[in-house]
């Protein structure tokens, strides 16, 4: 276990009990389940076979079939190429798109607190303060060198750079994971909650443009995460 783990593991155990209900369900059904214990645990059943599959193995089989038009990874660098050069095609209109990912919005983010400390999660009030100036520190806007996700208002600044006329998008690929890290103790309300919150703030910033928004959820977006 990661030495930022805390010594009286608080984490582990109540993450598994989150994820109780999905344990029996996987041993149940899968383990314990007749073709399995038929087939790989007693192996005196022909069928249905269960193997194991080599990734590695799989990968290369892939590539080993790929044609020499796309081996140096330039395969869309040349469409392109080749339609700028031909100068029968029209110009076509250039769409600006922006990604936004992983905002891990922490409604507890507290300035100044430790950015490193004995949890998962810090720059929270239970992080501590910094005995010394050596300790990474939660700043204004963030710390991406330590434990931390992002303040409301850091998101809000990103927004309001995102909308601005310095870029201007033409859509928004919004790919979720809402939530802060403290997956072993919050809430489906939490987790809901933050996605509402961040909802609500990217339409706020684009209420007065004509911007595409695509959303779709990520794994923070569940309860429990990974769900």
């Amino acid at each position: 276990m990661r030495d930022w783990i805390p010594d009286d593991a608080v984490i582990c155990p109540e993450a598994a009990s989150q994820y109780e209900q999905s344990l029996f369900n996987a041993v149940s059904q899968y383990l314990l389940s007749a073709d399995h214990m038929c087939t790989t645990v007693l192996e005196v059943c022909e069928a249905p076979h269960e193997a194991q599959i080599d990734l590695v193995k799989a990968v290369n089989k892939v590539l080993a079939s790929k044609p020499a038009s796309l081996a140096d990874d330039d395969f869309v660098n040349k469409i392109y190429a080749g339609i700028e050069a031909d100068k029968t095609i029209l110009k076509r209109q250039t769409i600006t798109a922006v990604q936004i990912s992983d905002v891990h919005l922490d409604h507890e983010y507290v300035e100044g607190t430790k950015a490193k400390c004995d949890s998962f999660l810090c720059c929270r009030s239970e992080s501590g303060m910094p005995t010394s100036k050596d300790e990474l520190v939660a700043g204004k806007w963030g710390n991406t060198d330590g434990m931390c996700d992002t303040p409301v208002h850091t998101f809000q600044s990103l927004l309001d750079f995102v909308v601005s006329d310095e870029i201007a998008p033409d859509m928004i690929f919004w790919t979720g994971d809402n939530s802060s890290h403290n997956i072993w103790n919050n809430t489906v309300e939490e987790v809901t909650g933050y996605t509402e919150d961040v909802t609500n703030m990217i339409k706020a910033s684009i209420q007065d443009t004509d911007i595409t928004m695509l959303p779709i959820h990520g794994n923070h977006d569940t309860w429990p995460v990974d769900e």
